[in-house]
């Protein structure tokens, strides 16, 4: 097993050339990649999208206390 890893691990020395393409793409993918893997991570949250300003929208019972009503 271990002469498998080390075979494998000297191999990665050898040169590879990439097109602009390909790094583009590397590059696109890893940072999809980056925020799926933070979005499955992040834990879960209660988060209400408002800032409360007296306009009459009501989103869940985050800082009001008549709930989901609207005027």
């Amino acid at each position: 097993m271990m002469n498998k890893i080390k075979t494998y691990w000297d191999s990665l020395s050898e040169t590879i050339v990439l097109t602009k393409k390909e790094q583009c793409l590397l590059l696109t993918v890893a940072a999809l990649l980056g925020c799926i893997t933070g979005m499955l991570v992040s834990p879960r949250r209660n988060i209400c999208c408002g800032n409360g300003n007296g306009a009459n929208h009501y989103y869940g019972t985050a800082g009001d206390d008549e709930g989901d009503t609207q005027e």
